[in-house]
């Protein structure tokens, strides 16, 4: 644990150094800076020890900062916001008219800075690439909804949960300027983490709730990776220097 809280202060120190950076760069002091909300869903993965477990469905909602981009060279970007990640087992008999989901949620605090780049524009429309480093809190999980209700040692267990973690994101974007004050736009991220969401030995002579047969559960070593589809509004917030 020590160890992560290293790792998380130093990715800390690098998200206020860039924090920092935008607030100070020559666009944002000069002219002004956009800022705003952008929310959508999640589709969350993960591999337990190879073992590929189905998609979580859940959302995720930030608020942002952006420097401006006149040059065309690029423009940087922070943000914070709440994004569930965790993945879901679900068993279908549709002869025996069974449908069952299960899903394990981590619910997450995010900060990430990064930079955006546009490659195409045309009249008001611009598309664009962007890139990120996060480093995430854990606030909560729902094991506490799954584990009571079957066999506790079946599943994680709350107290193994790596509350810090931390990974990269990148994906592309379209936005279009509806007025100088105001652009809406349209985001795919993807969003693997580098860390482990969760860290388990093994465990042995655990009943298996779906077979209920003894069986012996295998080290768990737990990473996110998240798609986000967002949408989102960009707001100018423009400085005008008067003589």
């Amino acid at each position: 644990m020590e160890k992560q809280l290293v790792l998380f202060r130093r990715f800390c120190n690098i998200l206020l150094l860039g924090l920092i950076t935008i607030a100070y760069s020559d666009d944002l002091k000069g002219q002004g800076f956009y800022f705003g909300p952008k929310g959508g869903s999640v589709i969350g993965f993960q591999n337990w020890n190879g073992f590929e477990r189905d998609p979580l469905f859940a959302y995720c909602g930030d608020m942002f900062i952006e420097s401006l981009d006149e040059s065309g060279s690029g423009s940087l970007f922070a943000s914070i916001g709440y994004h569930v990640r965790g993945s879901a087992t679900r068993i279908i008999n549709p002869i025996a008219g069974y449908n069952y989901t299960q899903g394990f949620r981590f619910n997450n605090i995010s900060l990430m800075v990064g930079a955006k780049k546009k490659f195409k524009s045309s009249g008001s429309w611009d598309s664009y690439y962007h890139v990120g480093i996060r480093g995430e809190y854990t606030v909560s999980t729902n094991f506490g909804d799954q584990t009571t209700l079957i066999n506790s040692g079946y599943f994680p267990f709350e107290e193994l949960t790596n509350k810090i973690n931390y990974g990269i994101s990148g994906g592309a974007g379209i936005e279009y300027e509806l007025n100088e004050f105001i652009t809406p736009f349209f985001e795919f991220t993807l969003s693997p983490d580098v860390s482990f969401q969760y860290r388990q030995d093994a465990i042995p002579n655990v009943t298996n709730p779906y077979t209920g047969q003894p069986t012996t559960l295998p080290e768990r070593q737990i990473r996110n990776f998240s798609i986000e589809v967002t949408i989102g509004l960009k707001l100018l917030r423009k400085v005008v220097y008067v003589d």
